[in-house]
């Protein structure tokens, strides 16, 4: 292990230090013909196994020992200031075992082998099963940091390899699920700002969406999207065809768009209509029977008790109203379609209406429980409704 910790410590060295790739740079460094002068790795790189960095490498003194210009060549480097620019969060000191199994493939003892370790030898350990190193989900993490925590440029994060994942079929729509699954993989390549390229006018912001990081003051932004990015869904006349989609909840139009998306376009005299003409005096069946989602564009309560208050289809004054007027005693066989849908409800009245009658601390005391109702599993869920109707206590 000691002689392996030598390969591991004299391969960073030169990538560090001339400015070459890590590969290259180990290559050119004579790891074999330096291995007879010292007895093992840590002779040279004494903080791999510490984690102390400024032992990590040896200082120019002790290579000038030898390399006076006399007994060997001067060199002209200097020890690194740190580490190399990456993203991962290795460290040496987690990973006590024989530097050869990482730093010289296959093993063995071949110093002109030695190199920094492929992520196929990581994946070896540490997702045996993965396809393939950017398809290792859920594992991300596991060696890297996110973009925004990581010691990169922004150039640098903008050339991370695309995995095949991300160009296969759907992805722009199916990726939510992965997100939910493992957002911490996400935020490896990406942060949230990217994903405000097509979430921006979203109401509310999932909550793998929260778990992404913003950048850093001074440090890099993730992986970015062309602005005005269209999603694969969107495109040809889908201006103009998306009603059946918007309709139907599929694609969720509200995971991008706010209802003012919609409102720009469908209101007002002269707008493109999603309804058809005299809609509006012929919708009471459609909203009541669920024909369309109402709520995909609408606020139901709001929205709906707006226009009804203006045409007067609202609970104001005596209880009736205009509205329930095909049925005689309505007031006295509402119940069954309250329980049933208290959402159509809704959009005409609010809670007072029904706290009239239906309250132990005033009005009428009507009992609006049904058969059968549980009130002590509701109060231990949510004493604050009980207390509505009832005397806190009582």
């Amino acid at each position: 292990m000691k002689r392996a910790l030598l390969l591991a410590g004299s391969a960073m060295i030169l990538g560090g230090i001339l400015n070459l790739s890590a590969l290259g740079a180990q290559s050119e460094f004579p790891h074999q013909t330096h291995s007879v002068f010292f007895s093992d790795c840590g002779t040279c790189h004494t903080g791999v196994v510490s984690g102390d960095w400024a032992s990590t490498y040896p200082q120019v003194a002790t290579c000038a020992a030898c390399h006076d210009g006399n007994t060997a060549p001067n060199i002209g480097w200097t020890t690194p200031a740190g580490p190399r620019a990456s993203n991962l969060g290795f460290r040496h000191e987690a990973h006590a075992f024989d530097c050869a199994m990482c730093h010289i493939p296959g093993g063995g003892d071949d110093l002109s082998l030695i190199a920094i370790p492929q992520p196929a030898t990581c994946l070896g350990c540490h997702a045996p099963t993965a396809e393939s190193h950017l398809e290792a989900k859920g594992m991300c993490q596991t060696c890297h940091v996110p973009a925004v925590e990581s010691r990169l440029s922004e150039a640098d994060v903008a050339d991370f390899p695309q995995p095949a994942s991300h160009t296969a079929g759907n992805f722009a729509i199916t990726h939510g699920a992965l997100a939910v699954e493992s957002a911490s993989d996400c935020a490896v390549c990406h942060d949230r700002t990217g994903c405000f390229t097509c979430h921006a006018g979203a109401s509310h912001l999932p909550d793998a969406i929260l778990q992404i990081p913003l950048p850093q003051e001074g440090g890099p932004r993730g992986v970015q999207f062309p602005e005005g990015r269209t999603p694969p869904f969107h495109e040809g006349n889908f201006a103009v065809a998306h009603a059946a989609a918007a309709s139907a909840g599929q694609p969720n139009c509200t995971t991008c768009h706010s209802e003012s998306t919609c409102t720009s376009c469908h209101e007002g005299q002269g707008s493109p209509a999603f309804h058809p003409i005299n809609f509006l005096t012929s919708h009471g069946p459609e909203a009541y029977g669920r024909v369309n989602d109402c709520s995909s564009c609408h606020n139901t309560e709001a929205f709906c008790r707006a226009c009804h208050l203006g045409l007067g289809l609202d609970a104001v004054g005596e209880i009736g109203g205009a509205y329930h007027t095909d049925q005689t005693l309505w007031i006295l066989s509402h119940a069954p379609a309250a329980r049933q849908d208290l959402e159509s409800c809704v959009s005409c009245h609010q809670q007072t209406d029904c706290l009239r009658c239906h309250s132990a601390q005033a009005g009428l005391g009507v009992n609006p429980h049904g058969p059968d109702f549980n009130g002590s599993s509701i109060s231990d869920r949510n004493k604050a409704m009980c207390t509505l109707c009832h005397i806190s206590g009582g």
